[in-house]
């Protein structure tokens, strides 16, 4: 099998599972789209070794499973969330892949802006994108200024509209309502970051919530941009949780594409490839049976 195949197919084991699983046919088409581009972006994180391929398919299906979980018990749109996190991991593929000297990094920009448009989370994706397309060498014209000009416009616009969330009235609090797809909680129901944390290692059970801390430090240690990227997804995810009082969807998208990049180092360990993927294999189904458990018992 070619090591891309390996993208096709778990988008539609994704979609399949969905499908099993009584969801709408676009939230079906959603877990697709979000299953295959987190594993696209961990293939372009680690390469093409067995080891890899295996761990772009534990980080998917983890990732994809969790934040579905995660987008029913919220009330949120799957369809949105899934969406939503295929368009930012999709940017993280393209803010890792090396940018050859004929190509333009304009490529990355956008999905940036259709996952910030979509969920707050992402928002700081659009000023990373921006950024590296300003400095790269392959830009023509003046015009990738305006960028990243926008990017801190969105997040400035977010952050506000977060802050007035809890309130009843008041255009940034519909704005915030809109843009999140659920009516924020009250201050008084609104969960420490504490509680949050609880509450996404129990979504992904122990393994993967440990799989997912050494993959983010394994990951960040990439280089700055990555590094970058993270801690942005992460802090964004952070405070749309605290705003909405539930786990977002997006920390649980990070945390499926950080346990298949610590998966993959994992099963990297055994130098034969036929042993790398009984590894792989191993541990991503140890990783996927609390996220996939936690699925089942949300759709119940």
């Amino acid at each position: 099998m070619r090591p891309w195949c390996v993208i096709p197919a778990v988008g539609l084991a994704a979609a399949l599972a969905a499908l099993a699983l009584g969801h709408t046919a676009f939230a079906c088409v959603g877990a697709g789209a979000l299953a295959a581009a987190l594993s696209a972006a961990i293939r372009e994180h680690a390469g093409d070794e067995p080891a890899a391929l295996a761990g772009a398919a534990t980080g998917a299906l983890v990732g994809t499973a969790a934040a579905l979980a995660a987008a029913v018990a919220a009330h949120l749109d799957p369809t949105r969330a899934c969406i939503a996190g295929a368009a930012a991991a999709w940017t993280f593929a393209e803010l890792v892949r090396p940018t050859p000297a004929t190509a333009s990094p304009a490529v990355a920009v956008l999905p940036a802006a259709v996952a910030a448009a979509l969920d707050p989370a992402y928002v700081a994706l659009v000023l990373i994108a921006g950024i590296r397309l300003w400095r790269s060498p392959q830009r023509r014209g003046r015009w990738p200024v305006a960028v990243p000009a926008v990017g801190v416009l969105a997040i400035a616009l977010a952050a506000l509209a977060l802050h007035a969330a809890p309130a009843d009235t008041g255009a940034l609090a519909a704005l915030a309502r809109a843009w999140t797809g659920a009516a924020p909680a009250q201050p008084s129901a609104a969960a420490d970051a504490a509680h949050l944390l609880a509450g996404t290692g129990d979504t992904l059970g122990p393994l993967a919530a440990l799989a997912a801390l050494a993959g983010l430090a394994l990951a960040a240690a990439r280089g700055r941009v990555v590094a970058l990227t993270l801690a942005a997804l992460a802090a964004g995810a952070l405070v749309t949780s605290l705003r909405a009082g539930a786990v977002a969807p997006a920390a649980l998208v990070i945390a499926g594409l950080a346990a298949g990049v610590a998966i993959t180092r994992f099963a990297a360990l055994v130098r034969n490839p036929a042993g790398q993927a009984c590894v792989g294999a191993t541990a991503g189904f140890l990783l996927l049976v609390t996220p996939a458990w936690t699925l089942c018992l949300s759709i119940r």
